[in-house]
């Protein structure tokens, strides 16, 4: 059994090794638990200093002193170098939670593929009322400028009726201010990435985008891989979100467990043989 298991890991590591994408970035959940958690790993883009550690919840607090100031903090494990944080978020499932202390159109996103002129995708959740989302995905977004970017994806969700407009999946789960929403960031290495932000609260799911891609007509900038940032937004002085818990888990490949099984199953047929 254990000849087996050492075989297995070599075929999974000729497997990966012969070309096979790389299964993705991760970061262990950093719940804030400190203010090092912040300062030690990110770095603000665009007024990085209206986000604070915030003692009294353990997490983030986002305060801004202007209307519409966006805020987008880069995660970033060594922000003294002055270099960009690390650049191979590719295929992974990203997650943040986010309390909003209005649904005004105050706004919560992830931005990830980020490339070396600052531009990415971003993923990016408005709430209007308690019963009105609105989710959007754009690529070529500013990280230094409050610019979106051009819009790929446009829906519309009634927590009331469960309408959608524009697509993807909603439900008649009303959320409210103060209380954590989830977002959660899915994306494939594809030629054509696939990209899903889904929006959940402690009583369950709320809404969803649904796959939608980023086809090779629209850009082919944003096909590799990138860093990751945080990207919030009020349009009401006194308005504030606080962000906590984020995490981002790779995704396997489908292709790469078949790949290394198959592999496998072939040295143990060879050594058999022997």
């Amino acid at each position: 059994m254990r000849m087996r298991r050492m075989i297995f890991g070599v075929a999974v590591g000729a497997a990966i090794g012969a070309g096979l994408p790389a299964w993705g970035a991760a970061i262990s959940n950093i719940a804030f638990t400190a203010p090092t958690d912040y300062t030690n790993n990110f770095v603000g883009t665009l007024n990085g200093g209206t986000i604070t550690y915030n003692s009294a919840g353990q997490n983030l607090l986002y305060n801004p002193p202007a209307v519409q100031q966006t805020a987008i903090i880069r995660y970033d494990t060594n922000p003294g170098d002055g270099q960009p944080g690390p650049a191979d978020f590719l295929n992974e499932t990203i997650k943040y939670d986010a309390a909003l202390s209005a649904f005004d159109g105050s706004s919560a996103g992830i931005m990830t593929r980020m490339q070396s002129d600052g531009t990415a995708v971003l993923a990016l959740l408005n709430a209007n009322s308690a019963t009105s989302l609105q989710i959007r995905l754009f690529f070529g977004a500013g990280s230094t400028t409050n610019g979106a970017g051009t819009q790929f994806y446009n829906g519309t969700f009634n927590l009331a009726t469960g309408a959608v407009t524009g697509g993807g999946t909603g439900s008649t789960n009303a959320v409210a201010v103060n209380t954590p929403l989830t977002l959660t960031l899915t994306q494939t290495s594809a030629a054509d990435p696939v990209f899903n932000l889904t929006i959940a609260d402690a009583d369950g799911f709320v809404a969803s985008s649904g796959p939608q891609t980023l086809t090779s007509a629209l850009s082919n900038a944003y096909d590799g891989p990138g860093s990751i940032a945080l990207r919030v937004n009020t349009p009401t002085i006194g308005d504030t979100i606080t962000l906590d818990n984020l995490s981002a888990t790779p995704t396997p490949e489908p292709g790469t467990f078949a790949l290394a099984g198959f592999a496998a199953m072939g040295l143990l047929v060879r050594r058999r043989r022997r």
